[in-house]
């Protein structure tokens, strides 16, 4: 959001335009699927869309509607890989994470630290669990801190009431949301005990996190030992990815510095 132009027009539309175009394409393929399938089919069915596009097109769409499911995937995969590395990238330019990545390209302005950061964690993740643990760990892991989202957007709403806020929401919506994603969170729990060992692991996570935020990344907390790590690998980071720190005080810092440690380099090197 940070970063679109004309945020007061821009994300408004998105969210009335957007939002409504989606919602209704998800209610027509629901409709479809009833009026394609019997319910027995619909109860029975491992992948509903296989068996409609069978049922409707024959064996082309078992062909066909996997196509247009991983092209879906690609894109969805591609602005997750674009728009996530950006949360750590603002938290970092402003304290709450290494200053490494708050770096960004020099020429295609992307926080190409905090990228490859995700694409690390996100190969871990794969290599660990099934994709049916890592999208329901996801999915209960994110609507808690969605939930946190809106509860600090209600607290904000009273006690920062004369910060600049680039467009206004009405009271009711982050109320709303929090009732959503409570719902969203205890409902799938309740009904499917399975789900409750899926949100241990990610209340376990959640928790082991904590500790490792403030000590290590947290920088009003982080011993002083790990700052120099921290800023040896941010110079490092600034060669050899061609980045530039997005935190004023500290990229001016870096000019001179970047510049002797590689000559340093260059000269181990050779």
């Amino acid at each position: 959001v940070e970063e679109s132009k004309d945020n007061e027009k821009n994300l408004p539309r998105g969210l009335f335009i957007g939002m409504p175009i989606v919602i209704t394409c998800y209610i027509l393929i629901n409709i479809s699927y009833f009026a394609g399938l019997s319910k027995e089919d619909l109860l029975s069915s491992p992948a509903t869309a296989l068996t409609f596009g069978e049922a409707i097109i024959g064996k082309a769409g078992l062909v066909i509607i996997p196509l247009l499911v991983a092209a879906s995937t690609f894109g969805s995969s591609t602005g997750e890989a674009y728009s996530s590395p950006r949360g750590a990238f603002s938290a970092a330019r402003h304290g709450v994470l290494p200053e490494v990545f708050c770096l960004i390209h020099n020429t295609s302005k992307t926080p190409v630290p905090a990228i490859i950061f995700q694409s690390i964690m996100g190969s871990i993740f794969v290599l660990l669990g099934s994709i049916n643990q890592l999208i329901d760990g996801f999915n209960i892991t994110a609507w808690i801190f969605y939930c946190l989202v809106f509860i600090a957007a209600i607290i904000m709403r009273f006690t920062k009431r004369k910060e600049k806020r680039p467009f206004k929401v009405w009271i009711v919506a982050p109320v709303f949301m929090i009732v959503v994603s409570l719902f969203l969170v205890v409902i799938p729990i309740a009904l499917v005990p399975e789900e409750r060992i899926t949100l241990g692991i990610a209340i376990v996570f959640i928790l082991l996190g904590l500790p490792i935020f403030i000590f290590f990344a947290w920088d009003k907390f982080r011993p002083k030992i790990f700052n120099k790590i921290s800023e040896k690998i941010t110079k490092l980071a600034i060669i050899l990815l061609n980045t530039s720190s997005t935190r004023s005080s500290e990229s001016e810092k870096y000019e001179e510095e970047i510049v002797v440690y590689s000559t340093k380099l260059s000269n181990n090197s050779l």
